[in-house]
């Protein structure tokens, strides 16, 4: 009689999204809440940026989402108030940062060629969005603040969260790099020719199946 092979196990996509946010949303928690290192003219490099540029690298634009939304909210919560604009705002750095790099990192199969282009450009492109325009304008209508101290902080949180996001972000995809292997060549000239890989084969590394 013939024995029947045994595929590996895979979680299901949803089951798969859920435990990679709440591993963005634990890391971004954790980093914010004990690892705020202060900076001259009073700025704070906030090392849980770092951490949302990798998840929404490697994961996508939704878990980038969720870690910088739950994660900030997770945050608000532990210090007795949330901030809602702050969490907005991290939620759409976030969320911009992976719909720029994510396809690019998994095209070049890690932080090379022009997935480095793509984070780079996301990652500004996020944090100016975040800082200069939807936290202080959410910090206008939800709290009245005044105006010269929103631009003033607007400016201080683009240069210490897009500097912490861009330079730290790149140092953990780049450990990633180093701890995980690369996309298999032989699915890369599969994919090349329009080969389809097996059905039952499990991916070659962590960012080889999108959420």
């Amino acid at each position: 009689m013939r024995r029947r092979e045994r595929k590996p196990w895979r979680p299901a996509p949803a089951l798969r999204f859920a435990l990679i946010a709440a591993a963005g949303v634990l890391v971004y928690f954790l980093l914010g809440r004990w690892l705020r290192l202060p900076l001259p003219f009073g700025l704070h490099l906030r090392l849980q940026y770092a951490a949302l540029g990798f998840f929404a690298t490697v994961y996508g634009p939704l878990a980038g989402l969720a870690a910088g939304l739950l994660g900030e909210l997770a945050l608000g919560l532990a210090g007795g108030a949330v901030w809602w604009s702050v969490a907005a705002a991290s939620a759409l750095a976030g969320f911009f940062t992976g719909f720029f790099a994510h396809a690019a990192f998994r095209r070049e199969g890690g932080l090379r060629g022009g997935a480095v282009g793509c984070y780079v450009f996301g990652g500004l492109l996020a944090h100016g969005l975040a800082w200069a325009a939807v936290c202080p304008a959410l910090d206008m209508l939800l709290y009245r603040e005044a105006l010269d101290n929103l631009l003033r902080r607007g400016l201080s949180d683009i240069l210490s969260n897009a500097a912490c996001a861009l330079l730290g972000g790149a140092l953990l995809l780049a450990l990633f790099g180093r701890v995980t292997p690369g996309q298999n060549p032989r699915r890369r000239e599969a994919r090349a020719e329009g080969d389809a890989p097996n059905a039952g084969e499990p991916p070659d590394d962590l960012f080889d199946a999108p959420v």
